[in-house]
């Protein structure tokens, strides 16, 4: 009986422990390395938070990203998914590059093209070569991907001499 008890108690705990692990691999950062590289030709051996907004959608999920980007100056390679003919998501976008100097461009959805589990406003860390971290941003989300930002992302500021 005590057997059967310490096996059953050993089985909970270890449910428990891997349950309860929210570290989860990104599945398709192979093939996200291999959109970055053919369509965007960038190294992937950087350290590097790559943010990816789709410009078309959930009207709610891109407004509510829009004004996360525009905020803070944050430490990421921004690459937008698409383009609007709504004329006030537009001048938004356009706005961005107050904030980002070096914005990417995917308007022919390339995208597509690679199996990434691409919906919504995406964020991918790599380090070396390997994602580190992703999250998929969907409105109850926005929070999750501010706090990561600031604590990850943040530009520090250099001062010139």
């Amino acid at each position: 009986m005590m057997k059967i008890l310490t096996t059953l108690l050993l089985l909970i705990f270890s449910l428990a422990f891997f349950s309860c692990n929210e570290e989860k691999t990104y599945e398709y950062c192979d093939e996200f390395s291999r959109y970055l590289i053919e369509v965007h030709d960038q190294d992937i051996n950087n350290n590097v938070t790559y943010f990816l907004l789709p410009v078309n959608g959930c009207e709610n999920c891109i407004e509510l990203n829009l004004k996360l980007l525009k905020e803070k100056k944050y430490n990421i390679q921004l690459i937008i998914i698409g383009h609007t003919f709504n004329e006030n998501r537009s001048l938004l976008i356009e706005s961005l590059s107050d904030n980002y100097s070096n914005i990417l461009q995917d308007d022919k959805y390339g995208i597509s093209q690679y199996r990434i589990g691409f919906s919504k406003p995406l964020i991918v860390t790599l380090e070396n070569g390997k994602c580190i971290y992703h999250l998929n941003i969907s409105d109850f989300k926005v929070d999750e991907a501010k706090k990561y930002l600031e604590k990850n992302a943040i530009r520090n500021h250099v001062q010139v001499i």
